[in-house]
């Protein structure tokens, strides 16, 4: 029996991972031709071969997935960016030589504008008094220090 309008029926099929129609098969509701008298029939009919699905096309690739991926890939760097930017650097450590003098009063304000154009910075002072026999006098005894140069 023929529904009235309908001349060929197609079915689609999906898996169950998959969303997309990935097989369809067309069925004709026409009915069969008209058998011929038996005379005049071919002794060994071929049997119709029975209709293969057809597969579809690869479907296109879901651009609202491509762009959030994208977008949240950008956000990542764009993030790893600015917080490598305010991560504080490693700074090398400044390495101190030190040097202990003892410097006459008279000679002091002399003596250590000589070091310091040597490189050196006053890190103490205290003021002394030797002995020398019987004779006292004051002086200053400093610590110095300045960075060394070391070549890497």
């Amino acid at each position: 029996m023929k529904p009235a309008g309908i001349e060929r029926v197609i079915v689609r099929g999906r898996t169950k991972e998959d969303s997309q129609i990935v097989w369809r098969d067309h069925f004709s509701v026409e009915p069969p031709p008209q058998a011929a008298p038996s005379s005049m029939r071919n002794p060994s009919p071929k049997p119709e071969a029975a209709p293969q699905p057809e597969r579809l096309q690869r479907p296109r690739p879901n651009a609202m997935g491509f762009l959030w991926a994208s977008s949240f890939l950008l956000g990542a760097l764009l993030t790893a960016s600015i917080v490598g930017w305010f991560m504080p650097q490693r700074i090398a450590r400044t390495q101190w030589e030190y040097r202990i003098v003892s410097i006459e009063d008279v000679d002091f304000n002399q003596a250590l504008v000589g070091l310091g154009k040597d490189g050196w910075e006053l890190a103490y002072a205290r003021r002394a008094i030797a002995e020398e026999g019987q004779v006292e006098y004051s002086l200053y005894e400093v610590i110095l220090k300045r960075p060394t140069s070391r070549l890497k």
